[in-house]
């Protein structure tokens, strides 16, 4: 409805768009003086205008008095609306205005944008959603671009390149900071584990005067550990040698049984021995372990050894 309501400006929404150019205005102003203004000047409540900046000053080169509309709803949304199929801008310059409109107008949150009834109108007028991220991308890594795109001194793919450059680095850099907060965090965590179990073995030794520097800061607990472990060097190879002796003694043991034992159901024992010539053994002095009292002595160590597997 054609409303009486004083223009005081321009709504800052709809200076997001670019104005026409001076040959184009005046050409507007000459249709404007022939044939009237087709079309009103359409202002928020307050009086800003949403739409019909470049009729208003064709009006005003025609010295023609515009008529008005008073829109009431959402004004980002009309302001869009109106000028999604303007021939005079791209398709990536109208989707770097709308950009711009929508985030001054709060509708991006989180990297979501509330369309609310623009969304058919936007999918009618080829201007993709694509095209919009890209803008987006644009806002947020590379302003300074945004009006150039607009006026179309810089094309919006040109923009994106340059802004997806400092996005994908940016992000690299955020990925890279993640992933050494997250090792720094393993790391801490496993020398904490490192740190309790060396307490926990010094506390076992009962190695005291470690575990006091310990804990009043004098050493760290892997300091002490290497402290105490060459304290104690020699000992432990003391005690690794007591083991290897009581390795051989055993070994040489099970390899004997499991010797005598392979030999322990043979049915002809004569026939078995039969063939013995101490010549055969290598060395032939290993033929004294075959004398009577070895034998016996084998023999005894065999029963000492089924009694102790039986206890």
């Amino acid at each position: 409805m054609t409303a009486k309501l004083e223009i005081v400006g321009t709504h800052p929404y709809a200076d997001k768009f670019p104005m026409l150019a001076e040959s184009e205005l005046a050409e507007l102003a000459e249709s404007i003086r022939t044939v009237g203004l087709l079309h009103p000047v359409v202002l928020d409540p307050s009086g800003l205008v949403l739409d019909g900046r470049n009729r208003l000053a064709a009006c005003e080169l025609a010295g023609v008095d515009p008529f008005v509309d008073v829109y009431d709803g959402d004004p980002a949304e009309y302001v869009i609306a109106s000028n999604v199929t303007r021939r005079n801008m791209s398709t990536g310059a109208r989707a770097m205005a709308t950009a711009l409109v929508l985030e001054a107008a709060g509708k991006r949150s989180a990297g979501r944008v509330d369309y609310g009834e623009l969304k058919s109108k936007l999918s009618g007028s080829g201007q993709s959603r694509q095209r919009l991220a890209e803008a987006f991308v644009i806002l947020d890594f590379l302003p300074d671009l945004a009006p150039e795109v607009v006026s179309g001194a810089v094309t919006l793919n040109d923009a994106f390149t340059q802004a997806d450059a400092i996005r994908t680095s940016a992000e690299r850099d955020k990925i890279m900071a993640r992933e050494k907060a997250k090792r720094e965090k393993q790391e801490a965590a496993a020398e904490a584990e490192r740190n309790a179990q060396i307490i926990a073995d010094l506390t076992q030794a009962e190695a005291i005067v470690y575990l006091d520097m310990i804990e009043s800061g004098q050493m760290t607990p892997q300091s002490a550990w290497a402290a105490h472990r060459e304290d104690t060097r020699k000992e432990r190879e003391q005690a690794e040698r007591d083991r290897q002796v009581l390795r051989d003694r055993y070994t040489s043991m099970a390899q004997c049984i499991l010797t005598a034992s392979s030999w322990g159901e043979y049915d002809d024992f004569a026939s078995l021995m039969a063939d013995f010539d101490p010549q055969l053994l290598n060395p032939p002095q290993l033929s004294r372990y075959f004398d009577r009292a070895s034998l016996e002595a084998a023999a005894r160590f065999i029963s000492e050894l089924i009694a102790w597997s039986k206890s």
